[in-house]
């Protein structure tokens, strides 16, 4: 039979990322629905729109809140971190495509070395996609 354990990883983080900013607006548009505020929109497309838009504030919040944490974790333990290796496109991902030219053209190492050089460190925490690694 089929293994089913990748459907419910998906469903798992499907529920993480989606269900919390939508609850919010749900519950948020219900309670000013019941307070009979002139704010509320009535049109279907204005609540699509609320619902659609909540997504990515939530996700930066959530990206935002995360790496102030790694950052209060960090100086909890009296630990500092690794510089961030500076990205020039959204999300990072000119950082994704030198390490597949890397991976197509040379050892991936090199790139790696010559990311560190650039940051000037010997240690340095990577930003690709909002997730570090």
């Amino acid at each position: 039979m089929f293994d089913i354990e990748y459907r419910l990883w998906l469903l798992r983080r499907f529920s993480k990322l989606c269900l919390p900013p939508l609850a919010a607006v749900c519950t948020t548009l219900r309670l000013l629905e019941d307070s009979s505020n002139s704010l509320v929109p009535n049109s279907l497309i204005a609540r699509t729109a609320c619902y659609i838009l909540s997504l990515p504030f939530y996700w930066a919040g959530w990206i935002q809140l995360s790496n102030w944490n790694n950052e209060r974790r960090a100086r909890k333990l009296g630990a500092r971190l690794p510089p961030l290796i500076k990205s020039k496109r959204f999300g990072g991902l000119d950082l994704k495509e030198r390490l597949v030219n890397g991976i197509n053209t040379d050892y991936v190492g090199v790139v790696f070395d010559e990311m560190l050089d650039e940051v000037g460190a010997d240690t340095a925490r990577l930003s690709i996609l909002w997730s570090e690694r």
